[in-house]
């Protein structure tokens, strides 16, 4: 079995809530969560996500990896870790939307 990259190492364990592996991956290196807008997302970094949307709204369609944006968002546990972060989801979930992603995506 082969170990992921370090940014795809950072989303499974967002997705699957497992802190102590992203707190390990962060250690190493803090500024992964900026690797690109799936995990801006996934850690609710409203300032980034919303810098990439006022340069480039169609970044809201583009799939990241095998998911679409929405996911990135959606799956992360993030909000299990801080609360406060529930509230901040929320919101990029509008700017996502007004942006033309599809609450209805697949993948």
């Amino acid at each position: 079995m082969t170990t992921p990259d370090p940014p795809r190492a950072l989303e499974i364990a967002i997705v699957e809530g497992r802190f102590h592996d992203v707190d390990r991956v962060l250690a190493a290196d803090p500024d992964l969560v900026d690797a690109h807008l799936g995990l801006q997302l996934a850690f609710a970094r409203e300032d980034a996500v919303h810098a990439v949307l006022a340069a480039n709204p169609s970044a809201a369609t583009r799939r990241i990896g095998r998911r679409d944006p929405i996911h990135h968002l959606c799956f992360s546990q993030i909000h299990r870790r801080d609360p406060t972060t529930s509230a901040m989801k929320i919101r990029l979930l509008d700017a996502l939307l007004d942006a033309g992603a599809d609450v209805n995506a697949t993948y």
